[in-house]
């Protein structure tokens, strides 16, 4: 994997390869998908139990959703952030047919999917919150904005920034990606 393939993914991911987070989004320059989707890439990711999937382009950025599938399954499957994506219409199917309406839902709604909230591991209240404010009235804006626990939630930003800042240390120390990176089938 390139260095600055390496340091996107880092930057973008370090919660979710580290284990603390479930999935995240990023954004690419379009033109950047192919280097990073390279075959080896994606084979590095899958050894260590990563995968990714576009969910669709505007303009000139892809987004990427990057996820290790046991996270992702056991966060969006307990009841009230299951009930919250039905109530969006997601069926009752498993994890790849969710993933495949959210990535529907990128392409086709009008507004961003704001349900991609339960996917990325936010509380469930500060989902519902900002879908019941339409994002304004929050009490703290840091990953995302806080409707609840505030206590909680700018620990949570703490520990995502301090993950991100200790494994791109590592990569700036020369520490190859597949030794930074854990993920469920190394640990």
């Amino acid at each position: 994997m390139s260095f600055m393939v390496a340091e996107q993914l880092l930057s973008y991911c370090s919660p979710v390869f580290t284990g603390i987070k479930p999935s995240a989004l990023m954004m690419v320059k379009t033109c950047m998908l192919p280097q990073i989707t390279t075959e080896k890439n994606l084979a590095e990711l899958e050894e260590k139990g990563f995968e990714i999937k576009t969910m669709g382009s505007c303009s000139f950025r892809t987004r990427l959703l990057i996820f290790e599938r046991k996270a992702l399954s056991e966060c969006v499957y307990t009841s009230e952030r299951f009930c919250i994506l039905q109530n969006f219409g997601y069926p009752k199917g498993n994890l790849d047919e969710l993933l495949a309406t959210l990535q529907k839902r990128f392409t086709t709604t009008c507004d961003f999917p704001h349900e991609i909230g339960i996917f990325l591991g936010y509380p469930t209240e500060d989902v519902k919150g900002f879908l019941e404010h339409k994002g304004k009235d929050y009490r703290v804006c840091g990953y995302w904005k806080v409707y609840g626990n505030e206590t909680m939630a700018v620990q949570k930003f703490a520990s995502y920034k301090r993950c991100r800042k200790e494994n791109l240390c590592k990569l700036y120390d020369g520490v190859p990606f597949r030794d930074i990176v854990k993920g469920e089938k190394t640990k």
